[in-house]
This record gives structure tokens, sequence and C-alpha cells, in this order.
């Protein structure tokens, strides 16, 4: 989920401008890994601006300087924000970002929920800050997205990765890696444990138990929590499908195996 804890002034945001005609989004699922391993299918986004999101770049250099991507999008506060969490975390992964970005030597945007300020010096980074006011679609608000007054909604960094792709002028995006499965949880005597999902550059799925006393406050139990975060984010990638068809913008969706039902599905041999 986004935090917007110490959030920049909205007048910190970016004026939208035509960026391309076709946006690859590489999400950060395992399914991801058939771009870098499938020349065929490399061949097949011949032309797209690429994307890479949230730690991809951070945990994959090889691949972000052979593949040298257009953009690199960070939408968790815990990239960018000083003291994210209170506790240093915040810092230590900014000062990675920093460290990985310094070294970029073509033409890159950085992305963010407003505009980041990164402490570093390279004349080929350029900064594109997104609206972090977020509004249910209502199409009669058309012209405020594009304007990037307002969001369709950032829910996790590939709301926010399609949301820039149709609000700076691309025609067709597509997404890789990106399967949007529920996660897995079940309860033993130890207390509730939920898998969280593997990501191409870790395989590992990483598994947390909640103690019982923290799953049930008395209001809703734990279960019913995340069937809201759900159910809210399925709401997002409905605004951003009508977004996109108001817009003129066709979504695809390349993944293997995805439950996303909003969007176009094809599959690349």
């Amino acid at each position: 989920m986004m935090n917007y804890r110490n959030i920049r002034k909205i007048s910190n945001i970016s004026k939208p401008r035509v960026m391309g005609n076709r946006l690859l989004i590489l999400a950060t699922a395992p399914d991801a890994n058939r771009f870098f391993e499938n020349e065929k299918i490399r061949a097949h986004f011949a032309g797209y601006d690429l994307a890479f999101l949230n730690k991809m770049p951070l945990c994959s250099e090889d691949e972000l300087h052979r593949f040298k991507p257009k953009y690199l999008i960070f939408m968790d506060g815990i990239f960018y924000e000083d003291d994210f969490d209170g506790k240093g975390k915040g810092n230590e992964r900014k000062t990675w970002v920093e460290r990985v970005i310094s070294k970029i030597d073509w033409e890159c945007y950085i992305v963010t929920p407003c505009l980041a300020e990164f402490e570093v010096n390279n004349e080929h980074l350029h900064y594109i800050g997104l609206s972090p006011i977020s509004v249910k679609y209502n199409r009669f608000f058309n012209s405020l997205y594009k304007k990037n007054i307002i969001n369709t909604g950032l829910n996790n960094v590939v709301f926010g990765s399609l949301y820039f792709g149709v609000t700076f002028g691309y025609k067709e995006i597509g997404i890789m890696g990106f399967p949007y499965r529920p996660v897995y949880s079940y309860m033993d005597t130890d207390g509730y444990h939920v898998d969280g999902y593997a990501h191409y550059y870790d395989l590992d799925v990483h598994t947390k138990v909640i103690s019982f006393e923290n799953i049930f406050t008395g209001k809703e139990s734990f279960m019913l929590k995340a069937a809201k975060r759900i159910v809210s984010s399925n709401k997002q990638l409905c605004n951003l499908a009508l977004y996109a068809k108001e817009n003129g913008v066709n979504i695809i969706n390349y993944t293997e195996n995805s439950c996303v039902d909003v969007f176009i599905h094809k599959h690349i041999e």
C-alpha cells in the first residue's frame, strides 16, 4: 500500500507531455524473466520504451545497464523518502537507489509520486513527479487526470506506472511480470500464515506469521482487511481501464497466468 507520510507539496508535480508511443512495463514477478531470457520476446518489443519498477533496477544492475530502460519508477516512499519508517530503513534504501542511479550513462527518467529528492549529480537523469491525489475515475474529470492534477489510484507500483503511461502520451502499453494473484494464507496453531510474492530477482516465497493476538482486534479480522485491500485495488484497476479507454490507449497484459481481467491478454510464443 502507498504511504504518503511527508509527501511533497502538490505543486511539486510534473506537467504531462508526450514521452513516446509504445511502453513496456516490466513488473517484478518471476514472469518478467521471460523478457531477459527469451530473445524472441525481446524482438517482439523492439521499439518499445522500457520501464523498470521499484526494487528491480537495484537487484539487477547487470540487466539495468544491458537494457538501459528509459524509466525507473519508484512508487513506495521507502525508495525516496528520508527516514521513511523511523528506523533508518528508508535512508538505507534511498542510499542504495542513489548509488545505482549515479552510474546511469543514458537518458533516464526517475518517476515518483511528486518529485523525489535524490542527492545525485548526474546529467543523464531527469525527474517526473506524479500527482499524489487519488480520485475514483470519472470521465468528467478526464482533463484533470491528463494534466496530472489527480490520479486514478496508486495502490501499487504497476498502477502508478500505468497511470504514468496513459497520462504522458503513450498509446500502447504492455505489461509483463504482473500475475496479480491474491496472497495465499492459512491459519494454524502458530497464527496466521501469509505467503508473500516471489520476485524475478528473488524466487523464494517468504512467509510471515501473524500471532492470533494481532489478527482479530474486535472490529475486523486480518482476512477481512486483506479482502478490503483486494477490492480497493481491483477498483483502481477498473479506474485505469476506463481512463485508458477514454484516452484511446491500448493496455495489453503479456503476463502468463495473470488474474487481471480488465486488460487484453496476449501470449507470446
